[in-house]
């Protein structure tokens, strides 16, 4: 097998359990573990890795899958290794795990939620078995379900090349709830209680039952009914499963399961008045679905504790509990309750607004999905608490950007020269400095050049050369550029130009959502909204729009 053949097979195998993306950096050390000679070539090696990595990802995965069983690329024992970065899963079966996914569909998914959603996915894809999106929807007033954000959650479990093998509604499923409360009411382990809550309060902080505790099933079956009919205002009765009364910490004992919410639901109306709490439906749905692995954060402790005495009560089997420590973003505040009454007061835009540590506003500055799964696999489930930043999230992404983006001009504060002399006619510059095969762009030179007003304020007087073009003398006075030569000298400062009949204005929103108003070479015109590109010396940014140029910034 020749390299370039092997290459091929190592960067779609590697694609095909990436979403579809080959990792240049991950080929690269395949390659170079299979053949340590080759590490005294490897500049030549890594140009050669960009050229097929950049090849395969532009297929898609059907194509990929395809022209990996033309290569006969085997799969199988890839699949039980691609995760590398994760640890092992304690008690993962041979027939796989059974993830959840359990968002509540009040906001966009943000930073912190991509931990568990990527554990969950990830794990399965490492062992095989089934991903469950569970919309835990059950809180129609506190937690308002957002109609958009059901399909907002679904498009971020695709982009992170994910697939549901189940998607569940939890306002779907009252029935079932309703059932096994009947179910645990007549069997004891739960109870109605109609208790003042201030009195019911006072009595389990003096560790004591309250009168509802001790009535008998049959007296607690009538009150559920009463409280599924109407029989019961909002406030006027909740379900409480039992517990140790006496337990060291108070919100355990006798935890609510079931209250009564009179306002609509967004998706089910007004079909149900008495909805069940988190650890309720949570713990229910996990044993119904089968779940075998569940990732939550340390702060679920004690709802973990709270579902264990349902589990008994039941005598269920309970998942294995993956706990992992918190995860904090640098500089980004994730709470919604925040973010909502900025975007009231007009502070904050929409839920992809660059300063945001949405996924959507990250999908909007150009990040890949790819850069996250990094930065999770690193983090994984650790017990102790993980701050990422934005810098190290930036770094991830370069690397997989750099080489798929194409590379342009652009001049931020555009001020008009005269161009004297007499310089060539056009200017051929690669799209991809180290992938000649990508092709070229051309910039025909007129009579009027654009250069950017920093730049000239630097080099007022001087000599400079026009970045792949020529040598030019500025004289900002008279805004004249005066041709020289030809003779590329390296310590001859370059700066960025645009010849004005090709530039195109370009708006350019930066992550503190401010916006820069430039203009860029008409060159990028090709490029599709949500292609990632390089506008040379300034950063990486993705189109948003075209007509009119739009960009979003993501990093340098």
């Amino acid at each position: 097998m020749d390299i370039d053949t092997e290459i091929l097979g190592i960067a779609l195998r590697n694609a095909l359990f990436h979403g579809g993306r080959a990792d240049v950096g991950a080929v690269i050390a395949k390659i170079m573990g299979a053949h340590p000679e080759m590490r005294k070539d490897v500049k030549n090696v890594t140009t050669l890795v960009r050229r097929i990595v950049n090849e395969v990802n532009t297929l898609g995965v059907d194509a990929q899958t395809e022209e990996a069983a033309k290569l006969g690329v085997s799969l199988e024992r890839e699949e039980k290794q691609e995760r590398e970065g994760l640890p092992d899963l304690p008690n993962a079966r041979e027939d796989g795990v059974i993830t959840r996914f359990a968002p509540n569909p009040s906001a966009p998914l943000h930073l912190g939620h991509s931990r568990a959603l990527l554990l969950s996915g990830l794990y399965v894809k490492k062992y095989g078995g089934r991903f469950i999106v569970r919309f835990d929807d059950t809180d129609p007033r506190t937690k308002v379900p957002m109609r958009e954000a059901y399909n907002w959650i679904l498009e971020d479990v695709k982009w992170f090349g994910l697939k549901p093998d189940l998607v569940v509604y939890a306002s779907d499923r009252m029935d079932v709830y309703y059932g096994i409360a009947s179910e645990l009411i007549k069997k004891g382990g739960a109870y109605v209680c109609d208790c003042n809550v201030e009195a019911w309060r006072s009595l389990t902080l003096a560790k004591k039952a309250c009168p509802c505790r001790s009535l008998d099933a049959r007296a607690n079956e009538s009150r559920w009914a009463a409280m599924l009919d109407g029989g019961y205002k909002e406030g006027g009765a909740v379900v409480r499963v039992k517990t140790d009364i006496a337990h060291a910490n108070p919100a355990i004992r006798d935890w609510p399961a079931f209250r009564i919410i009179e306002t609509p639901h967004t998706r089910v109306g007004t079909r149900y008045r008495v909805w069940p709490l988190y650890n309720f439906a949570s713990a229910i749905d996990d044993h119904e679905l089968g779940v075998t692995h569940v990732f939550r954060g340390q702060e679920h402790l004690a709802n973990q504790e709270k579902q264990s005495y349902l589990f008994n009560h039941l005598k269920w089997k309970e998942p294995t509990i993956i706990n992992y420590g918190r995860l904090f973003v640098e500089g980004i505040d994730l709470s919604k309750s925040k973010i909502i009454a900025k975007m009231k007061s007009g502070e904050l835009g929409d839920w992809d607004d660059p300063r945001l540590g949405t996924l959507r506003a990250l999908r909007r500055r150009g990040f890949q999905p790819q850069a996250l799964v990094r930065i999770i696999e690193h983090v994984a489930i650790k017990p102790s608490n993980a701050t990422i930043s934005m810098e190290n999230l930036s770094a991830e992404n370069k690397r997989l950007v750099d080489f798929t983006a194409n590379r342009y001009y652009f001049v931020g504060k555009p001020v008009a020269f005269a161009l004297t002399g007499k310089p060539p006619k056009a200017a051929q510059l690669q799209l991809h400095p180290d992938d000649e095969a990508r092709g070229v762009r051309n910039l025909a030179i007129g009579k009027t050049i654009l250069l950017d007003e920093n730049d000239v304020k630097e080099n007022d007087g001087k000599e400079v050369r026009l970045k792949g073009l020529f040598n030019v003398n500025i004289d900002a006075a008279k805004k004249t550029l005066e041709f020289t030569n030809d003779k590329v000298m390296q310590e001859m400062p370059k700066i960025h130009w645009l010849p004005a009949d090709q530039s195109v204005a370009c708006k350019i929103v930066m992550p503190d959502a401010s916006e820069l108003n430039g203009v860029a070479e008409n060159n990028v015109l090709d490029e599709t909204v949500n292609n990632v590109v390089q506008f040379e010396r300034f950063g990486f940014v993705r189109i948003d729009a075209k007509e009119p140029l739009v960009a979003y910034f993501a990093h340098r």
